[in-house]
Formats: C-alpha cells, structure tokens, sequence
C-alpha cells in the first residue's frame, strides 16, 4: 500500500522537486520489501534443514563465514563510521554452514544498523569447557532487561523506527540456536551495548 501511494504521487507530480521525492520514497519502499523477503526467506530455510541438523553438520570456518558477511554488509558499516573487529580463538566451530552464515549475517546486521555512527561491533570465538561460544558485541543502545525475551518474537522491532529492520533478524537467530541445540544469552557487553552470546555444545559433534 505505501509503495502504490509513493507511486501514485510520481505519477501525478506536480513540479520538478515533487518527483525525485516520490521516486526515492519508492525506491526506499522496495529495498525494505526485498529486505523482509530474504529475511522471510532465510528463515523459512533454516527451519525446512532443522530436523537434518545432525546429518548436515561440518567443520565450518567460522573466519571465512564472517569475511563472507563483512564483505557484504562492510559499505554500510563504512558508511556509518563504525569498526568491526574479530578474535577468533577458536576458528571452527562444527555445525550447518547455513545456520552460521544466517546467525552472524542476522546479529552483524542488527548491530550494524543499530549501533550509532563511530561505534564498535567485535566478534569472538574461545572455547569454554564442553561448548564453544560465539560472541557478539556491539555499542549500540542495548536492550532492557525486561524486553530481551520479546526480541525473538516475529516482527518485534522494540520502538525501532523508520526503515530500521523488519524484526526477524533475532528470530531467525533463534532457529539456528535450536536447530543446533545450542544456548542464547543475550547481556550487557563491555562495549556498552548488546552482548549475543552462542553457546555450541561439543558433546553434539
């Protein structure tokens, strides 16, 4: 509805400024509609493998999947001035690839658009006794305690506003998790702001 309303108002424009307005609110419109596709999409994906979790799991290189998704998010992170840094102690973690590109495509994503111009996002990876965890954090605005359990609910955006995501990034982060039978915590990060925290148990290799 509100592309054809954006594009009822370029065809009808008026004057010279009037058009190009109406013409990026559509191109706007549409990326936003692209974005919530995939992100349908992944998830619909993620959860089709769930029940072949077992039969799928291979030792991924978890360096070469976060270059992979730096690589494609790194011109927005760019654009907002923000540094992205990795550690990974531990650099294969053994799981479906799809699930780990989903989760830290999803939870850089987040913290990318959430985090404000000139802020940190870090990636980690260290083994802690029988599992190995995946860390993310970000200095972005954090979430409250008593709202962290609503952020994997399906189009929970928790007061985002704009074109800021389409609230399905947790929950897809989610269904990795649980195809992978693994553990969530979300904290605070010493960064000031989100700590997502992964834990892949070993006992499941």
């Amino acid at each position: 509805a509100g592309l054809r309303a954006h594009a009822q108002i370029a065809a009808t424009a008026r004057s010279p400024e009037e058009l190009p307005e109406s013409l990026a609110a559509v191109m706007v419109g549409v990326d936003r509609a692209a974005h919530l596709l995939d992100q349908l999409l992944d998830l619909a994906r993620m959860e089709s493998v769930a029940s072949d979790a077992d039969r799928l799991r291979q030792s991924v290189d978890i360096a070469k999947v976060y270059e992979s998704v730096v690589g494609d998010l790194g011109s927005l992170a760019s654009r907002r001035g923000l540094r992205i840094e990795s550690d990974f102690m531990e650099e294969r973690i053994v799981a479906m690839e799809l699930g780990m590109l989903l989760l830290l495509r999803n939870r850089l994503g987040n913290a990318i658009r959430y985090t404000p111009t000139g802020g940190r996002v870090n990636v980690s990876t260290r083994r802690e006794g029988a599992a190995i965890t995946l860390t993310v954090d970000d200095s972005g605005p954090g979430i409250p305690l008593e709202s962290r359990e609503r952020v994997f609910e399906r189009f929970a955006r928790l007061g985002a506003i704009g074109d800021e995501g389409v609230g399905l990034g947790m929950s897809i982060v989610q269904s990795v998790v649980v195809a992978h039978q693994a553990m969530i915590r979300l904290l605070e990060s010493p960064l000031g702001g989100l700590r997502v925290q992964v834990h892949f148990p070993l006992n499941r290799v």
